[in-house]
């Protein structure tokens, strides 16, 4: 917070304030703007509500909070799946109700791996402290400005409270379809992280199916 005003900095490094105004019969509104407008500006975030980031847009929301159903620790192990692949960049889980949505995007090449590829060696080694200085504030500049959004992929809903069993969706926009499609996998939360989040990122993802 600014001023002890509520703002929320996006993935792309963008401040956005939040605001509130009133509506014709006087229900109070909230939306988050990066112009601001300081009669509306806001010195907390309402009761009962939180903060999301969209993950294809960028835009902040606010959004309502909802019991948790999926605890914090099958949270936690989506995570550690997704930090442990290869091929993730960035990622968010989502998760409503009793749905977990994993957004993704795909890992971007720093600009030292890829001169590194291009020359056949380790060329950070041949820069002086200056110019490695330079690269690296290029490739955290190349992270801010060519953020990806992420993009959905999985879907894990909980079907058996007591055993603790998923099923499992991923995101398809091939052709005339776009929308979620059911997958064969289901089980415990290991198992489906273990056997779908690996596809991520990957050619193999699009031939998950039935």
């Amino acid at each position: 917070m600014s001023d002890g005003k509520v703002h929320y900095t996006n993935r792309k490094k963008r401040k956005y304030w939040l605001h509130k105004r009133f509506s014709k019969k006087g229900t109070p509104c909230y939306y988050f703007s990066a112009k601001q407008n300081k009669e509306r500006l806001v010195d907390e975030v309402p009761d009962g509500w939180v903060i999301w980031e969209h993950p294809e847009s960028f835009q902040p929301f606010l959004r309502k909070v909802m019991p948790r159903v999926i605890s914090l620790e099958e949270e936690e192990l989506i995570q550690h799946y997704l930090e442990e692949s290869p091929h993730v960049d960035e990622f968010m889980v989502d998760v409503r109700g009793s749905q977990v949505t994993i957004y993704a995007a795909e890992r971007v090449e720093p600009i030292s791996q890829r001169l590194s590829k291009l020359f056949g060696r380790d060329v950070t080694k041949d820069l002086d402290d200056d110019a490695l200085l330079k690269m690296l504030q290029g490739e955290f500049a190349q992270q801010v400005f060519f953020a990806q959004p992420c993009v959905a992929s999985l879907r894990f809903t909980l079907v058996d409270e007591e055993k603790r069993l998923f099923s499992t969706e991923r995101w398809c926009c091939r052709g005339s379809i776009d929308d979620w499609i059911d997958l064969p996998n289901s089980g415990s939360l290991k198992s489906v992280c273990e056997a779908l989040v690996p596809h991520i990122g990957q050619e193999s993802f699009y031939d998950l199916s039935w």
